[in-house]
């Protein structure tokens, strides 16, 4: 690399740095942590809600109690998480683990409302949001497809989704069988169980009720895909969107927030419920 180009403004910032007077100390107004909410929908009477606090990157994160990447104390562990249907009474999600709250005896309606209240009494904290839960998308078949060059392979999946309405929006995540399996593994309340790591979006109109979507994947030709695709809507998609462009879920705690959108009331992150349709495909097979 030529350095040379680099020598002289190096030299200047050498010299300003000399000559700079000792720096005032400045307090930075910190703003007070908030709820960051995420949740998974695995059918109808199943979801998980994992609750932490953000912080600001000022803080220093570097606990070795950390689990999930989140240090302890910033997993809202004291709350009360309840979920409730416009006019029913509200469902408590039991605590299964640090910041981790589910149940197993809801009944959630496709198109209904349901909003989610987190109540952290030990903090005195709260945070709303109210979603409509997304029937499950129709996957007719995933198809994949290993393109072989000489110096690399390409990996794609060709989706089809029938019975698909014009302007319906769709994501996927995905990942490989052994990671799965690896964050499957970790303790209930590692909040990375929450992080789609890959994320595909699509809004493609449909047409005869059928969407058509190819998707060139970050897969090696024998891995074991994990494959996860819901129906959401508009305003979750643009969270994903954001999400994917932006920051994960323990960014949002340990980052700042405040540019990703979200329907959270007094907090961060995005509550969604979707049916999600669920695949595994070997890829060896192809």
């Amino acid at each position: 690399m030529n350095t040379g180009k680099f020598l002289l403004p190096l030299l200047f910032a050498t010299a300003l740095t000399s000559c700079r007077p000792k720096p005032i100390d400045i307090e930075v107004p910190q703003k007070d942590p908030k709820l960051v909410i995420s949740a998974s929908c695995i059918d109808e009477a199943t979801v998980l809600v994992a609750t932490a606090y953000s912080v600001t990157s000022l803080r220093n994160l570097q606990d070795t109690t950390a689990q999930g990447g989140i240090p302890q104390d910033l997993l809202a562990d004291s709350a009360t998480v309840t979920i409730a249907g416009v006019g029913q009474l509200p469902d408590t999600l039991a605590r299964i683990g640090r910041g981790i709250y589910g149940s197993r005896s809801l009944q959630l309606q496709p198109g209904a409302k349901y909003t989610l209240t987190v109540i952290d009494h030990k903090k005195n904290a709260a945070a709303t949001a109210t979603t409509v839960y997304m029937p499950k998308a129709e996957v007719e078949n995933i198809t994949p497809e290993v393109i072989k060059h000489a110096q690399d392979t390409v990996v794609k999946l060709h989706v089809r989704i029938k019975n698909a309405q014009p302007g319906e929006r769709y994501f996927m995540s995905y990942n490989t069988l052994s990671q799965a399996r690896a964050l499957v593994l970790q303790p209930v309340n590692s909040l990375q169980s929450f992080e789609p790591r890959r994320i595909e979006l699509f809004e493609d109109g449909a047409r005869d009720g059928v969407i058509t979507k190819t998707l060139t994947i970050d897969a090696m030709p024998k891995d074991t895909l994990a494959i996860h695709i819901g129906r959401v809507d508009q305003h979750y998609y643009k969270y994903l969107d954001a999400y994917k462009r932006t920051g994960y879920l323990i960014n949002q705690v340990t980052g700042e927030p405040i540019n990703l959108p979200t329907n959270i009331t007094d907090g961060y992150g995005y509550f969604a419920l979707y049916r999600p349709e669920r695949r595994i495909i070997n890829l060896g097979e192809y």
